[in-house]
């Protein structure tokens, strides 16, 4: 009925600007909608606010001994920062060596992330979050 009633008040000559108008705002409600993805963000993680830990010792000694399966559920090669990366950051920016003998060994074991398939809602509530 409302559309009759538009029409009945549109002449010929401007229903292609009418059918414009509505494309056009269409195409902006769905670009609205549209979810808008970060650019590449700096996420290196820094540990520059902390004070370091004075060691008496004279040597660190960082080893990794933690290799990723590079499979399923293991994930942390597809993270911003590994667990390892950030262990192996840690320790370098936290731990002085200030004495004159002896040898601290960090030794970082498990590094690993495991990916898991959460639960995702299904009403129309949904629609409007962002489930992470």
């Amino acid at each position: 009925v409302i559309i009759d009633r538009i029409y009945a008040l549109i002449d010929e000559g401007s229903e292609a600007i009418l059918l414009q108008v509505v494309v056009l705002a269409s195409f902006l409600v769905m670009a609205a909608c549209g979810s808008h993805q970060p650019g590449s963000l700096n996420r290196d993680i820094a540990f520059t606010h902390l004070e370091p830990y004075l060691l008496d010792v004279a040597n660190l000694e960082i080893v990794n001994t933690y290799k990723p399966p590079f499979k399923d559920p293991f994930v942390e090669h597809l993270v911003p920062v590994s667990p390892s990366a950030a262990a192996w950051k840690w320790a370098t920016h936290l731990l002085r060596p200030v004495g004159d003998e002896g040898t601290v060994r960090v030794t970082i074991l498990d590094a690993k992330v495991v990916g898991e398939v959460l639960e995702v809602n299904q009403d129309l509530k949904s629609l409007f979050t962002s489930e992470q």
